[in-house]
């Protein structure tokens, strides 16, 4: 890789900052300020792999400065040449999501590689991690030994406080023994299961026979409802011939009611049907008489509903004030305790801190506490040494006193969160209780408002069936007025039985007449003389049709040239598609009833179940085996892997020193380790040698040698080579720098 240019909008204290390399020779110097210089180089690594996501990856570069204005996200970009393509990345950090949004293009082929790139290109371009990006490029410095044995100390430690949660008291391995348990609660209930398959299969059996007679039974209503299609046409064709007749019975008895009823006026006598229409009338009166006492009783008692639901509001808005109060003090006392919680968790935070220092003196204590232990036994013997055993004594004392105090105030957090915690269920048992009141209340304000309605609707219907009534009343009294001395309702039923008997007898014509208009109500049936005419036509034509096409014996119904309309037919046959459905229903429900059953002895029991949940517990206890097989692979590598490491770090500093020596010319001068060693890491690591070199003027006796054209006479093949230079600095005379 060899770097074109670097644009930096803003990182750490750098902001517009632009670097061009395109015209530069193979060899650049760099000088700035230290600090800006250590911001490039970080820098670098965030555009190829974002922010350090470890502390190891963020303790090899120094963090960039903190900027004036904390609002200007990292951004910037970088164009480079790999593989005889050139490329231009861009990161810019987002503030409102975890991913950074990263922008990769191919200028050679002119593809956009943004879709496929990771967020850390450096990987997908040139397959190096962050560390090796790091140590290849020279960019930060290998770490010691002791701190890699530290870290696979501390790893050690974890893996062996895993492998402690697969142990119980008695050393076995728990959650392996918990799940054996649960694997065999399964196999009891699958043998358990397994017994009752037969009562299942013969639910699966007698609903198999309940879908059968369904579907026997929806053949035989189709069959039927064929039939009754036919009679209903039938009956629709002799339902206007049955009315023409009808109506000619209905004009005769209308003819000898009017003969009559001039006999009635001619002896200035009311008729049977005005005097049918007085007792209607009466009747009328009275049934508006009785139904305004019951208006007026409900219209009370709504009134008496709209009182009480008022009364009841006004005491659940008192009960809500009360709990609004309650629910600010709850949120106060709940503020109070979490400032005092922060207040600890800043303490103990800065504590931690003060006392990391002591923690890397541990090593040493442990020296001083054996050198110690020697010096109080040579004190036995040769007297001298007593100051010193007095000193390791006092040493012990006082970190144990450290330790003590971090437990103390350890436990002062543990108190704190419990209180937090309690005051913030309590707010929140009090939120509930403030929610479910005013849901009462809500629920209240909507009873009063439907009780307000219907009282209004009671005196709207009061009011509407009083005007009613004294109209009814003042028709009645006016209309028999004519026959009888009237002047109140009241009188109505002395009058009416006067009237009873001096009344032309015109009931057996009205009664003949009743009956034809019943007849031909029924008849009827709600349709008007145009629908009776148009079914009758569309029955003819649809019956003549079916005898011109033949549709004959369909369904196994007779021929219409020999049907006629009968009415008990058409009645049997609605009883019977009737039935049918009857039965149909029943049947479905007893089939429904059998499949919840089935359902039901399935739902706890179900074999399937039973099995997909022992092969999940069985997944789970391999899973646990593996991971128990792993961390115990884990420990013995890393106990097996320290005299690697060792020998790997001999190794480094023995080719450390070849590339000293070879640099110097097998002159007696050692340079700086941190050189040699990414020297050496570049050689070994797969694609390292490809990338640029960075180095600093301030490199440990560099100044004796020119270092630059040595460097490029033992790396073959090196792309770019970038010194960095501090400002209040010069570089070495000796240095050829084009």
């Amino acid at each position: 890789m060899k770097i074109l240019e670097i644009n930096i909008l803003a990182y750490g204290t750098l902001a517009q900052v632009q670097l061009d390399l395109q015209k530069a020779s193979s060899t650049v110097l760099w000088e700035g300020s230290s600090d800006c210089l250590n911001q490039i180089k970080s820098f670098l690594v965030f555009l190829f792999y974002g922010n350090p996501d470890s502390e190891w990856s963020s303790q090899l570069l120094s963090a960039p400065a903190v900027a004036a204005d904390r609002k200007r996200l990292p951004s910037g970009s970088i164009n480079f040449i790999h593989n005889d393509d050139r490329f231009l990345l861009e990161r810019i950090t987002s503030a409102h999501s975890n991913r950074d949004t990263i922008k990769l293009f191919n200028e050679t082929s002119d593809e956009d590689l943004s879709a496929n790139c990771s967020s850390q290109p450096g990987w997908d371009l040139f397959s190096l991690g962050q560390d090796e990006f790091v140590f290849c490029l020279g960019l930060g410095p290998l770490p010691e030994s002791e701190k890699i044995q530290s870290m696979a100390d501390q790893m050690q430690t974890l893996l062996e406080q895993e492998l402690d949660n697969f142990k119980d008291n008695n050393g076995d391995r728990g959650k392996i023994r918990l799940l054996e348990d649960q694997i065999a609660q399964i196999n009891t209930q699958i043998e358990i299961t397994q017994s009752t398959d037969k009562n299942q299969a013969e639910l699966i059996e007698n609903v198999y026979l309940h879908k059968l007679k369904i579907q026997d039974h929806e053949r035989k209503i189709e069959e039927v409802k064929a039939r009754i299609d036919q009679l209903e046409l039938l009956e629709d064709k002799a339902r206007y011939e049955n009315l023409i007749l009808l109506r000619q019975e209905l004009d005769e008895a209308e003819s000898e009611g009017e003969r009559l009823m001039r006999v009635a006026q001619e002896k200035n006598l009311p008729t049977a049907l005005e005097m049918t229409s007085f007792e209607d009338m009466h009747e009328d009166w009275n049934t508006k008489a009785r139904n305004l006492q019951e208006l007026r009783t409900n219209q009370a008692s709504a009134a008496e509903n709209v009182k009480i639901s008022m009364q009841t509001c006004r005491s659940l808005k008192e009960e809500l004030d009360n709990i609004e109060l309650r629910e600010e003090e709850c949120r106060l006392q709940w503020q109070r305790e979490d400032k005092n919680f922060h207040q600890l968790k800043h303490q103990r935070t800065r504590s931690k801190k003060q006392s990391s220092s002591l923690n890397r003196f541990f090593p040493l204590t442990a020296l001083a506490a054996a050198a110690g232990l020697i010096l109080i036994l040579a004190d036995l013997v040769i007297a001298g040494y007593a100051l010193l055993g007095i000193a390791f004594v006092t040493t012990i004392l006082v970190v144990i006193y450290k330790l003590k105090r971090q437990r103390v105030k350890g436990a002062e957090l543990a108190e704190a969160v419990r209180r937090l915690e309690k005051a913030q269920e309590h707010f929140s048992a009090v939120s509930r209780e403030k929610s479910s009141t005013t849901w009462r209340l809500q629920e209240e304000i909507d009873g009063y408002h439907k009780a307000r309605q219907r009282e209004e609707d009671a005196i709207k219907e009061l009011s509407k069936n009083e005007t009613e009534a004294n109209f009814i009343g003042y028709e009645l009294v006016n209309s028999m007025s004519r026959y009888v001395r009237i002047h109140y309702p009241q009188e109505a039923a002395r009058a009416l039985r006067e009237l009873r008997d001096r009344i032309t007898d015109a009931s057996p014509v009205e009664t003949k007449t009743a009956k034809i208009l019943s007849r031909i109500a029924d008849l009827k049936d709600g349709r008007t003389d145009e629908e009776i005419k148009q079914e009758y036509e569309y029955a003819t034509e649809k019956l003549f049709g079916s005898v011109l096409d033949g549709n004959r014996n369909v369904n196994n119904l007779p021929s219409v040239t020999t049907s006629r309309y009968n009415p008990e037919a058409l009645a049997n046959a609605k009883g019977t598609y009737m039935r049918l459905q009857i039965e149909l229903d029943h049947t479905r429900k007893s089939s429904k009833v059998l499949q919840e059953s089935i359902d039901k002895s399935f739902s706890l029991v179900n074999l399937a179940d039973l099995f997909r949940k022992k092969k999940e517990l069985e997944e789970q206890q391999s899973e646990l085996n593996d991971q128990l097989v792993a961390l115990n692979i884990a420990l013995e590598y890393l106990r097996e892997t320290k005299t690697y490491r060792q020998r790997f770090y001999r190794q480094i500093k023995d080719r450390s020193a070849a590339f000293s020596t070879q640099l110097t010319e097998d002159k007696e001068i050692e340079l700086d380790p941190d050189l040699t060693g990414a020297l050496v890491l570049r050689s070994v690591t797969s694609g390292g040698e490809d990338m640029p070199l960075f180095i600093t003027s301030a490199v440990q006796n560099g100044e004796l040698l020119d270092l630059p054209s040595r460097l490029r006479q033992i790396i073959d093949n090196l792309p770019q080579l970038i010194i960095f230079n501090d400002e209040d600095k010069e570089v070495s005379g000796l240095w050829n720098i084009p």
